[in-house]
Formats: structure tokens, C-alpha cells, sequence
């Protein structure tokens, strides 16, 4: 007989519940649950080999087929990637049981500067850690050098200190980064105002200048401090911040934990108890 329609999976997942209890034979569980002696013992063997997993109902798909691709004759792709060489990718024929050699000759790429953009379009120097910097993120796809300068957005120097300038050089991967904190070439805190990152790079054997530029905000009343709704407890045990945030200003925080297990019949449970406070 076929399960009863409530949900197939929960069906199986309360008969095997059932059946680690002990307390009902083959034929009572079978009989309660309106299925056959055979299809109890399939499930109960599925799911003492596969858990709950094995309770899922497996793929009606053909094991064969004549209409099937000859696994002589199944193709792979093979991509093969190195900073400063062109990727190269081939298509392969991989023979069953077999070890396929390939020679790749790969091709020197052009220096090339693209992807720039930045972590932080809008950040406050006077926040601590990470919120009080921004990275200037950009890619290469060879050996090179440069710079990066960081000007205002009308070209000029950041301050009368002079140009901040960071050399970057000696690329050996795709991803390279600077990291900006606000400030000029003195030390000192550059104004609110909006900021251009101007990056120039070069190949390293020479050639044509490459430029591109990125848009950055000094905002001082973007605010951020290290602190949680746990820090005004009594004794600030667990975030021992004694300073508040400025009159007029709310921060929202929300904690949680959470917890993914299985009980006793392989049914997936999720706990994520959350805390929230202003």
C-alpha cells in the first residue's frame, strides 16, 4: 500500500521515530502506517545506511541509456591561469581509467589596469579600526609599478604638506589594494570634502602610462564607534566601553547564536535565538 498523503518525508521520518523505540513490531508499524511489510523493511534499510537522507525519495532518472554519450568520448574542460600570461583554456577527451597528458605554452599578457573602486565611499578618519579607512582596490593582469596619489576633486594637493602618494610596485598578483586613513602627507586629518584616488601604473617593461581614477568622501560626522547594547551593564563585563554615543545619536544592535542539529529520528533542527536592543 502507498503512504498516506501528509507529507511523504515526514511519513518516514515518524515511522523510523516509531520504529527506534522499540515497542512495535515489522507488521504493526507497517499496518499503523498503511504500507506494506516490504516497503517498511526498504525504508528502515535506507535509513540505517543513509540517515535521515535516505529518506528522500531517489531519482525515477535511468542508470542507462542507449541514447547515453559513450564515456570514451565525454569532453572536459581544462583552464589554466598564471598572473602576467593570457588564460588559456583546451578542450580535452578523457579516456575511462585513463591519465591524459597536456603541454600548455602559455602567452605573455599585456599590462593592463582595470576594476577600481573603493571599500569605503563615504568614511570619518576619526573612526576606529577599519571604519576609519578606506582601501582602494584595483587589478592588474601583469608585472608592474606606480602610484597612487590622493588628491582633491579639483586636482590639487590634499593639504600644503605636500601630494600623498603611495608607490606601489612588484605586483605578483591580480588584486592589489592601498589603504587611505584620511589623512595628508603631514599626518594631519585632511577636511570634509570629496577626495580623488588617481592611480597610475606602468609595466614593468615599460610602455605606455595607464590612469584611472576613484571618487572618496571624508565625511567627520559619520560616526562609528566599538560598542554593543551589552556595553551600559553593570560592570561592563562584557564590552568594557566607558564612552556613550553623541546627544542625538541612536545605534541599533541585534546578537545571536544559533544552533543547526538533528534529533533522534534525523529530522533537521534550527535555533537561533536573537537579541536586539537600542
Amino acid at each position: 500500500m502507498p503512504w498516506n498523503e501528509v507529507t511523504v518525508k515526514e511519513q518516514r521520518q515518524n515511522f523510523i521515530c516509531d520504529y527506534r523505540l522499540g515497542y512495535y513490531t515489522i507488521s504493526d508499524l507497517a499496518a499503523s502506517f498503511g504500507i506494506s511489510r516490504k516497503t517498511a523493511y526498504k525504508w528502515i534499510d535506507r535509513w540505517e545506511q543513509h540517515g535521515a537522507e535516505g529518506l528522500r525519495d531517489l531519482s525515477r532518472r535511468p542508470r542507462s541509456s542507449p541514447w547515453q554519450t559513450p564515456e570514451a568520448i565525454r569532453k572536459e574542460l581544462l583552464a589554466v591561469r598564471r598572473f602576467g600570461y593570457s588564460e588559456y583554456e583546451q578542450s580535452l577527451q578523457i579516456q575511462p581509467e585513463q591519465t591524459a597528458y597536456v603541454q600548455v605554452q602559455l602567452q605573455k599578457a599585456p599590462f593592463q589596469l582595470h576594476d577600481i573602486s573603493v571599500s569605503r565611499v563615504r568614511f570619518n578618519p576619526s573612526n576606529p579600526g577599519p571604519p576609519g579607512t578606506t582601501l582602494i582596490r584595483f587589478q592588474v593582469s601583469s608585472y608592474g609599478s606606480g602610484t597612487v596619489t590622493i588628491q582633491s576633486a579639483d586636482g590639487r594637493p590634499v593639504s600644503d604638506a605636500g601630494v600623498r602618494t603611495f608607490v606601489v610596485n612588484n605586483f605578483d598578483t591580480w588584486n592589489q589594494h592601498v589603504s587611505w586613513d584620511g589623512r595628508d602627507a603631514s599626518g594631519k586629518v585632511v577636511p570634509d570634502g570629496t577626495y580623488v584616488a588617481l592611480v597610475e601604473l606602468q609595466s614593468a617593461e615599460g610602455g605606455a602610462l595607464q590612469q584611472d581614477t576613484a571618487v572618496i568622501h571624508v565625511d567627520s560626522s559619520s560616526v562609528i564607534r566599538f560598542r554593543n547594547m551589552l556595553s551600559g551593564n553593570p560592570g561592563l563585563a562584557y564590552a568594557p566601553i566607558p564612552d556613550t554615543l553623541p546627544d542625538g545619536s541612536e545605534q541599533l544592535a541585534t546578537e545571536f547564536l544559533g544552533r543547526v542539529g538533528t534529533d533522534s529520528s534525523g529530522a533537521v533542527i534550527r535555533q537561533f535565538p536573537i537579541m536586539a536592543g537600542v
